[in-house]
């Protein structure tokens, strides 16, 4: 299993499985017929990842910015209307998709719990991050120092552009992560998930941001905001603890 964070590399224990271009789509719909494309990569990639599909939780984003806990007795099944997954099980694989959006890792190595969200600017705004880490707080006692975070791959800023009127309404939130050239507006998520968990009480040291743009590696990597497709075509995400 590839090590994609060097936050992660002592943590044996831990399961990152990301797939690329190459695998396929993982984008599922919710129609047996349309999504039966994406199931047979989504089997292939298991197989080939050496992964139990009956573990894996899965979700459809919904960009609310909510996340869950998710038990034992969740594996193998969909959890609708949620972008992210909590859980001090073992052997339950959380699983989200991604195009250009970040899939964001959490792992409190004292408490042995894990997370994983589904972030993209609308999950950002609507406090994604805080909800995540208020859960680790309350539910597990988790303290902020023993968090360790990984963001991407995604995106890079100089390929995301936004409109003014986003800009106008987040720029003082989040002043650092905004690029302005050429008479456009640009926002690198990555540099604004970090602030806005190093202003949440994790330390930098604890924060880690892949160099992976899914934007400018067209062979590796699906973009929408690159290829403009007519449907979807995402990433897997695969995050748990054995």
């Amino acid at each position: 299993m590839k090590r994609y964070f060097k936050l992660y590399k002592p943590y044996k224990n831990l399961v990152i499985a990301i797939s690329e271009k190459l695998d396929g789509s993982m984008k599922l719909f919710g129609d047996p017929t349309n999504d039966k494309i994406p199931l047979v990569n989504r089997e292939k990639f298991f197989k080939k990842a050496g992964i139990n599909p009956d573990l894996v939780v899965r979700t459809n984003s919904v960009h609310n910015g909510a996340v869950r806990i998710v038990e034992a007795s969740d594996k193998g099944i969909t959890i609708a209307r949620t972008d992210g997954f909590l859980t001090k099980e073992k052997d339950v694989l959380l699983s989200i998709t991604v195009g250009d959006c970040l899939p964001i890792f959490f792992y409190d190595h004292k408490e042995k719990v894990i997370a994983l969200v589904h972030c993209g600017w609308r999950e950002l705004v609507k406090d994604i991050l805080a909800n995540t880490l208020k859960i680790f707080k309350e539910e597990f006692k988790s303290l902020p120092e023993n968090i360790l975070a990984g963001l991407g791959p995604g995106i890079c800023g100089p390929h995301y552009e936004i409109g003014p009127e986003i800009y106008r309404q987040y720029q003082k939130r989040f002043p650092a992560s905004f690029i302005l050239e050429d008479g456009k507006i640009f926002w690198d998520l990555k540099k604004a998930g970090k602030g806005e968990l190093v202003k949440l009480g994790l330390p930098e040291k604890n924060i880690e941001l892949s160099r992976d743009c899914t934007y400018c590696l067209p062979g590796k990597y699906f973009s929408f905001r690159r290829d403009k497709p007519k449907r979807l075509e995402a990433m897997l995400v695969v995050f748990g603890r054995k």
